[in-house]
């Protein structure tokens, strides 16, 4: 098969079978445990996140077959190198605990594992078997086996080539300075900036359309009331203006989630305005007034479906451009915290390493940058869907 015959919907059963592949194993755990859970042989107290998010990861892979299946034909199009990212990026968000090689808080050995290059493999040698004894002790043992891949405070590490028979843990972008995968902080990284870029867009984007729509449809006083308090938001460095926020109500997530937000409601906001001022004249708009149709109606039956393509390509935009704040932020010490994986924090950990392992800062950094260039990519291929114009 050529590249160019290659579609969308065969890169996403290619993903999903490597996976299959790759993690049955894994896979098979965790249906044995959900078994377990519906026989009542292990008992459930209070619901563990990790161990649910491994549940709903595994539920979500084995029905996104019937999903493809039943939109095949929209996925029948012709791969694109911005395709081709965002459904790597969307397999990465879905099922990080599947992909993942390793428990990303998992701090191994550092005498055997602390800052292994890539491609780097450690033998162990399991001290227990895990075995369901009896129901209380079960959800333990579970965890145990499906987060922590079967490594415990037992567990005896060796030399890569000590022995041939043992298990070995396998490192795909190496360890950090504590002995952790430095591939799966990676990839819920990936969740993280993905989750907090869509949360931050969706509060610029209800601002945005709010006081929009007010200027649009408030008369001269409130037009130009919130042009004027719009742009002194504009004048204002938006990272010092958010490094501000932060120092008076703290770098929680939902803190810099809805400082992140706030921040970027500003060009979407002059998008949204200029482009209910133009169709307020139109022959469609003055129709629905004299029929006697609510300015909330026409707003949102009428007007907002004509804006949605230059503010969809906007949003997309945004949301890189908020991915890239956080990791700022992270690097500057203005971040969440390592209570949560960021790509900024990565990067800033690494830079003391960069002598002798670049891949710390490397990794993260590469990430950061495959993120922006496909969101850019996205958002130009959106605008030459949505205006085929503005591409001669």
């Amino acid at each position: 098969m050529t590249m160019k015959k290659l579609k969308l919907i065969h890169i996403v059963i290619l993903f999903w079978l490597l996976i299959l592949i790759a993690k049955w194993e894994l896979l098979y755990n965790i249906m044995n445990f959900v078994l377990y859970v519906f026989r009542g042989n292990v008992k459930i107290q209070k619901i563990d996140i990790a161990l649910l998010d491994y549940v709903v990861a595994t539920l979500l892979f084995f029905i996104l077959p019937f999903v493809a299946w039943k939109f095949r034909k929209k996925l029948n199009v012709r791969i694109s190198g911005a395709s081709f990212s965002v459904t790597m990026f969307f397999f990465f968000v879905l099922f990080a605990p599947l992909i993942a090689t390793s428990n990303p808080a998992m701090h191994h050995d550092i005498k055997k594992c602390k800052l292994l290059p890539p491609f780097s493999s450690v033998a162990i040698e399991e001290r227990t078997n895990i075995k369901i004894s009896n129901a209380s002790s079960g959800l333990h043992e579970f965890y145990n086996k499906i987060i922590n891949r079967g490594i415990d405070k037992n567990t005896l590490y060796l030399k890569a080539n000590n022995q041939n028979n043992s298990k070995k843990l396998f490192f795909l972008f190496g360890t950090d300075e504590y002995g952790r995968d430095v591939f799966s902080r990676i990839l819920y990284g990936t969740r993280f900036a993905f989750f907090l870029g869509i949360s931050s867009v969706i509060i610029s984007f209800s601002l945005a359309f709010l006081l929009g729509a007010a200027a649009g449809f408030g008369g001269k006083f409130w037009d130009n009331l919130l042009n004027r308090f719009t742009e002194i938001f504009l004048s204002f460095p938006f990272l010092f203006l958010i490094i501000v926020f932060l120092a008076f109500f703290g770098n929680s997530f939902w803190v810099v989630v809805f400082v992140l937000g706030f921040s970027g409601w500003m060009g979407l906001f002059k998008i949204i305005r200029a482009e209910i001022l133009r169709l307020k004249s139109k022959d469609f708009i003055i129709s629905a007034k004299m029929l006697g149709m609510p300015e909330y109606k026409i707003l949102l039956k009428e007007i907002f479906p004509v804006i949605l393509a230059p503010v969809t390509v906007n949003l997309v935009l945004q949301f890189g451009n908020v991915i890239m704040a956080e990791s700022a932020l992270s690097f500057l010490g203005f971040g969440v915290g390592d209570e949560y994986f960021s790509w900024g924090a990565m990067i800033n950990s690494g830079q003391y390493y960069l002598a002798n392992a670049w891949w710390l800062s490397f990794f993260p950094s590469l990430f950061l940058a495959l993120t922006l260039i496909t969101m850019n990519k996205t958002g130009n291929e959106l605008e030459k869907i949505y205006n085929p114009g503005s591409t001669k």
